[in-house]
């Protein structure tokens, strides 16, 4: 179960990066339970998928990285970095042309072979740092 997991979130990232919403409609259930929704968004696959498009908006050449993922019974956790370049709207802030590179965690809870709940956690702090260019930025 463990490595099917694994497989999933891998399987599930690249669908997100992607905007694949007949991939991510196949990995989720429909009434996946986000515990930490972003402003606005609806519950279900619908406000999974008003993320994915948020980010897409905002992020047209969005990259996302799974650089380490641990499974363990029914949860899969992962850590990575999202990157792209700020070229449209993003949840209501206008485009500024900078790259960013920020971190990110994510839980989700499986069942039936399907991501069923999901808890995340996002750098925004690091993400507004690098739009804003206050010079805090990552360093790369």
């Amino acid at each position: 179960m463990g490595r099917e997991n694994e497989d999933l979130l891998h399987e599930f990232m690249a669908a997100f990066a992607a905007g694949d919403d007949g991939t991510l409609r196949r990995l989720v259930h429909a009434d996946i339970v986000d515990h930490t929704p972003p402003p606005g968004a609806a519950p279900g696959i619908d406000g999974l998928l008003y993320a994915v498009a948020g980010y897409r908006q905002g992020f047209p050449d969005l990259r996302i990285s799974l650089e380490k993922v641990v499974a363990d019974g029914q949860d899969v956790v992962g850590y990575g970095r999202i990157k792209g370049t700020h070229s449209g709207s993003f949840f209501g802030q206008e485009p500024t042309g900078r790259a960013v590179d920020f971190g990110y965690i994510d839980i989700y809870r499986v069942r039936d072979g399907k991501l069923a709940d999901a808890w995340h956690l996002e750098d925004i702090a690091g993400l507004t740092r690098q739009i804003a260019a206050t010079g805090l930025e990552r360093s790369a």
